[in-house]
């Protein structure tokens, strides 16, 4: 698959099962409801574009409370232990977890279903459950 249309990266995921809307002719979003790691709905945002994929998450206001230094601190410690997704904040201060993959090359559509969607929702995930764990024990102490 090259130049993906939005159109083919919803087949991808029907056949991956997962629930999605439509926002706009380049915008998907996929819901997460609140589980036993993390409290809060999760909606990944994938951006479809001729050439480039990108999936970010954000819940707005979780960890409000933390100092913006502590919420910086997991942030970079984030970004050194993990490759994906990048993690960051917004300019409301809101923690932004967002991976995105260049395809200017044919790959297949496993390729892409394997390492960009179930890869980006895994650790997507795995940041959400971690950052509260972190936001847990900040405040805590």
């Amino acid at each position: 698959m090259k130049n993906l249309s939005q159109s083919d990266f919803r087949d991808l995921l029907d056949d991956l099962e997962l629930l999605h809307r439509k926002v706009d002719e380049r915008v998907l979003v996929v819901p997460f409801p609140p589980d036993e790691d993390f409290d809060h709905e999760i909606r990944i945002v994938f951006l479809v574009d001729k050439k480039k994929l990108q999936a970010a998450s954000s819940v707005a206001g979780y960890g409000s409370d933390l100092p913006r230094a502590k919420k910086l601190d997991f942030c970079n410690r984030w970004n050194r232990e993990n490759i994906t997704p990048k993690a960051y904040l917004d300019g409301d201060g809101d923690f932004v977890a967002e991976l995105i993959l260049l395809h200017d090359e044919d790959v297949s559509a496993e390729c892409i279903k394997n390492n960009f969607i179930k890869l980006g929702i895994a650790t997507i995930a795995r940041f959400f459950k971690e950052l509260k764990a972190y936001v847990d024990d900040e405040r805590a102490a």
